[in-house]
């Protein structure tokens, strides 16, 4: 299942179907990846960021015209640089967390890579590579439809099959 804010996506949506077609393709790819699982012992918040920039970088890759977005400065700048110090083409969440983990950053580059601390979250035009919230692993802990991010009815606005 897929749990989704209903008012955030119907912003995104009044934005542009681009940034819905990427929000899914992201919460996907975390699926894809096995993000949920593959943590292991690694620090939750820089595996968290890890998954998301492997994530992104792999949808702005795709140059396909229903997901593309161009990336801003700071996004190619992070890929350039990630891609220069881990050697790899295709950045991998182990490898990014591998280099976020090395860089030890501060809270204050932590959000400007997460796009807390005055950025504003890519789903809704920002360069911020979080688009999910990461509320999916708690979603997951109760009955469907009652994670953290549904409404207090039980139900939730799951999206799947059950």
């Amino acid at each position: 299942n897929f749990y989704y804010q209903p008012d955030l996506l119907f912003e995104m949506y009044r934005r542009g179907r681009v940034l819905v077609n990427r929000a899914y393709l992201h919460m996907l790819f975390h699926c894809l990846f096995d993000h949920l699982d593959a943590r292991g012992k690694r620090e939750k918040a820089l595996w968290d960021l890890a998954c998301d920039i492997a994530a992104e970088s792999v949808i702005d890759g795709l140059y396909q015209k229903c997901t593309h977005l161009q990336p801003g400065a700071f996004r190619r700048e992070t890929y350039l640089r990630l891609r220069k110090e881990l050697n790899l083409e295709t950045l991998t969440a182990g490898g990014v967390y591998k280099a976020l983990a090395a860089e030890k950053p501060s809270e204050r580059r932590l959000g400007q890579l997460d796009g807390v601390s005055g950025g504003r979250s890519r789903s809704l035009g920002g360069d911020r590579f979080s688009q999910d919230g990461h509320g999916a692993e708690k979603a997951l802990e109760g009955p469907a439809g009652t994670g953290p991010d549904c409404p207090g009815d039980g139900r939730g606005a799951g999206a799947g099959g059950q």
